[in-house]
């Protein structure tokens, strides 16, 4: 009898493992799955997260994908397998408020929400001396500590939360036993960012109007210094210098809120901290205790500057630029090289350089006068037609007699003027739109009532702040219009295009006040019939009044 069973159960497992070939087994989907992260080689008394930053996600096809938090370049920030410092100012600055789960789609295509949350805090254990955390999701993950121990800062860790099908297409985390184990890399040294801050939003580059103040931003992330690094010799050097378009509001420079001259002028901890500045720029020295009271922190020093006259245009940009150098030996004077960071300003203008001293001027506007004769070619360029320019909220712009944009009043003009062949150079500008009308036409020619429509657009390089092309485009009353694409090659060399077939400007016209006959034609006639009546009828009433003078 028990042979029998036993000869039972094992043509049961037979069956069973042959159907368990041919039949399609029931996939467990990926928001069913899970797996536990493992860090090691943080000290204890860490905050150690795992931020979520991509999930699993399937296309119309079945097909799995990374789903990437869109928010902040993250793509480009983790596929190469590697998290720098920038990164990680980043994520520490931006995972836990602007990438929250609020701001993206969390769900796969099959409408399951794959991951539970975007910010998962690691626990500390201390029987193995290792952080971990369970129930994670399939994703990608970045691993950063944002407060740290003694003297180390750790690097951030890009771990795939991947899962793999069995033979017999039953899917499962690729971990082992149930855990993804991942060791942490120390660093002493701190990290620096520097951004334009526009409307609450961080950047590489900005644009504006001369005049316009612009707010800038340097993050950096201090290590939890300790031990032998508690003393005065402690050091870094902070340097931000701006170039000549740009004039900085010394008052205006503060670190978290505070103004810097109350920080470390004031109520300084170490006499050998100092701070100097100009306007075009500062040196910050940090000593001893005034580092290490930041230890462990990320910091912020923000300032403003306004865009002056001497700004350039188009692709020739003002740059701010910062740099830190920090000291590498505990107790020592040894120092780092210079780290820096640079972020790109830029105005605009039409009918002027392109790329600066030396380069080609853009025609995107021409000032023509139109002649009413049978030649081919009716249209001369025109100089001294006076036009008047608003921004989109219908501001009257003022201008230098150069055409560059200007917030003074007096002593300058509201309008520019078309010159050097018809062309009508404004500078300075922000990008945006604008409304441009003729407000003189030159001596014997018609006012053009037309409203005319310009629209600038740029486009810039998210991780370097480089313009990468702008256009300009100009609309007339009638529909017509021509967008002019100004473009930086690889090699430096800027390419500009039209979409227009016949015309490379935007010609605006002015007709004459009196249509001159040709010379021979039916209008000569009429007008020498014209004259003679008229001198007729001066000659009759010249003898009219001649006659009444003799009766009286």
């Amino acid at each position: 009898m028990k042979q029998r069973v036993r000869r039972w159960k094992a043509m049961m497992m037979a069956v069973m493992l042959v159907l368990s070939i041919i039949l399609p087994a029931k996939t467990v989907r990926a928001a069913d799955l899970a797996t536990t992260i493992q860090v090691t080689g943080i000290e204890e008394g860490c905050n150690v997260y795992a931020y979520a930053v991509a999930i699993d996600a399937v296309d119309a096809n079945g097909n799995h994908y990374w789903k990437y938090n869109p928010e902040g370049n993250v793509e480009s920030r983790v596929k190469d397998g590697k998290v720098d410092t920038d990164d990680l100012v980043y994520f520490y600055m931006n995972l836990n408020s602007t990438m929250g789960a609020d701001d993206w789609d969390l769900h796969d295509g099959e409408g399951d929400a794959v991951v539970d949350k975007t910010v998962l805090h690691m626990q500390y254990n201390a029987a193995d001396a290792s952080y971990s955390v369970s129930n994670v999701k399939p994703g990608l993950y970045v691993i950063a500590a944002n407060k740290q121990v003694k003297e180390y800062s750790y690097s951030g860790n890009v771990v795939a939360v991947n899962y793999q099908y069995s033979g017999t297409g039953i899917a499962s985390i690729a971990d082992e036993n149930g855990v993804i184990h991942v060791a942490a890399k120390k660093s002493s040294d701190p990290t620096m960012k520097k951004e334009v801050i526009e409307n609450g939003n961080a950047y590489k580059y900005g644009d504006a109007n001369i005049g316009d103040t612009v707010e800038f931003k340097i993050t950096m992330t201090i290590p939890d210094y300790q031990g032998s690094w508690l003393s005065d010799k402690l050091h870094y050097n902070i340097k931000d210098s701006l170039t000549d378009g740009l004039t900085l509001d010394v008052s205006s420079i503060k670190l978290e809120g505070t103004s810097i001259n109350d920080l470390f002028v004031t109520n300084k901890k170490c006499t050998s901290t100092n701070i100097t500045t100009s306007t075009s720029g500062f040196t910050l020295d940090l000593y001893g205790e005034d580092v290490y009271q930041y230890a462990g922190n990320t910091i912020a020093i923000t300032y403003q500057a306004k865009v002056n006259e001497k700004a350039k245009v188009n692709f020739d940009s003002d740059e701010n630029k910062a740099t830190l150098k920090y000291s590498t030996v505990a107790s020592g004077t040894d120092m780092s090289d210079p780290m820096q960071d640079i972020t790109h300003h830029y105005t605009f203008g039409f009918d002027t350089l392109v790329n600066g001293t030396g380069s080609e001027k853009t025609t995107e506007i021409t000032k023509y006068g139109v002649k009413t004769t049978t030649e081919l070619d009716n249209k001369v360029a025109l100089d001294g037609a006076q036009f008047q320019l608003f921004d989109a909220n219908g501001k009257q712009l003022y201008f230098t007699s150069d055409g560059e944009y200007t917030t003074e009043t007096s002593g300058t003009y509201d309008y520019i003027v078309s010159k050097n062949n018809g062309q009508l150079t404004a500078t300075g500008l922000d990008a945006g739109t604008y409304t441009l009308k003729e407000s003189k036409a030159p001596l014997g020619y018609a006012l053009d009532k037309t409203t005319y429509t310009i629209v600038i657009t740029p486009t810039y390089n998210e991780l370097t702040g480089e313009l990468k092309n702008y256009t300009v485009r100009v609309n007339g009353a009638t529909g017509n219009s021509i967008t002019f694409t100004h473009e930086k090659l690889d090699n430096g060399t800027i390419n500009t295009t039209d979409n227009a077939a016949n015309a490379d400007t935007f010609g605006i016209n002015n007709t004459p006040l009196i249509t001159l006959p040709e010379t021979g034609g039916a209008g000569m006639i009429a007008l020498t019939v014209a004259a003679v009546v008229l001198m007729a009828g001066f000659g009759t009433m010249f003898v009219s009044l001649r006659k009444r003078k003799q009766v009286k």
